[in-house]
């Protein structure tokens, strides 16, 4: 390998790392929890911020949709990988990243019991009243933490890559309007997009974060034989910290084999994503792309 790693503040190999067939380091432990304090703890040591970063574009492409299809007509954001509702308390509650790693990661909250933690969020005040949120996850207990703290007003578990959904869940997508994901890319693909779709009404739009060591090609191929127009934002944003230095290797050679240039960006000890906005082609004009994706 040719390229060098940046000095990393994690040790080099910590005990007990194991990595996915991607490269990643495998967190599978902190996504189906009876609630969100172990996933913060660990994703705050590693300055998890893939959603904090996409918050500005989710909200202008949110604006733009609204825009288009009315204000009284704008029907639901499917946030795909919804964990434990982590992009509704951004852009629902219009919380930032600072405050849900205070919220659930910091010392003092260690002892309380689920339901307090329940409890206090539903005291949360919603800030964008007209964001209703469904969620769509593989982990049942992010989930119904998610619905019984009412930071989503729903949650498919399914996963979409393996199998269709049912009536009930086709109808709980139906009315979407937009649909996001931030960091699940690559986990799951184009299955679910079209398995997502299929129920749909009137065609939403679609954003995603995308880490640049995944291929989007073939998801934008079969969304283009749906009639839909892909884009992606000029910039590129940070989603966490290598957790060690064997990660960031394993990342850099995987870029490498691509054809990828990780130069100036995973060599500096971050994982770096794509924002990809998906339209259909009848509704991809290129004054919203430009207010969506600012220079």
């Amino acid at each position: 390998m040719s390229v060098a790693c940046a000095a990393l503040e994690q040790p080099a190999e910590p005990s007990r790392e194991t990595f996915d067939a991607t490269g990643k380091v495998v967190l599978d432990s902190i996504y189906n929890n009876p609630d969100p304090r172990a996933y913060w703890r660990t994703l705050a040591d590693l300055d998890y911020r893939v959603p904090q970063e996409a918050k500005p574009y989710f909200l202008r492409c949110v604006a733009a949709r609204r825009e288009r299809m009315g204000a009284s007509c704008f029907g639901t954001i499917v946030d795909l990988g919804c964990s434990y509702g982590i992009n509704s308390l951004l852009l629902r509650f219009d919380l930032a990243i600072a405050d849900l790693r205070l919220r659930y990661a910091s010392p003092d909250i260690a002892a309380l019991g689920r339901e307090h933690l329940i409890a206090r969020d539903r005291r949360l005040a919603v800030r964008r009243h007209f964001l209703r949120f469904v969620g769509i996850d593989v982990s049942p207990q992010a989930a119904a933490y998610a619905t019984e703290a009412r930071l989503l007003e729903e949650v498919v578990v399914a996963d979409l890559e393996r199998r269709t959904l049912n009536s009930h869940e086709a109808r709980s997508l139906a009315d979407a309007a937009v649909i996001i994901s931030t960091g699940c890319f690559g986990y799951v693909t184009e299955a679910s997009f079209a398995r997502i779709l299929q129920p749909c009404g009137e065609r939403p739009w679609m954003m995603h974060t995308v880490l640049r060591m995944f291929d989007f090609a073939p998801a934008e191929e079969a969304l283009a034989q749906c009639g839909y127009v892909s884009s992606r934002s000029p910039r590129l944003l940070k989603q966490r910290r290598f957790s060690s230095r064997s990660e960031q290797e394993r990342i850099l050679d995987r870029l490498s084999s691509m054809g990828t240039d990780p130069s100036g960006f995973e060599t500096e000890g971050w994982l770096y994503a794509h924002i990809v906005l998906s339209r259909p082609a009848s509704q991809a004009d290129a004054p919203i792309l430009h207010r969506i994706f600012p220079s």
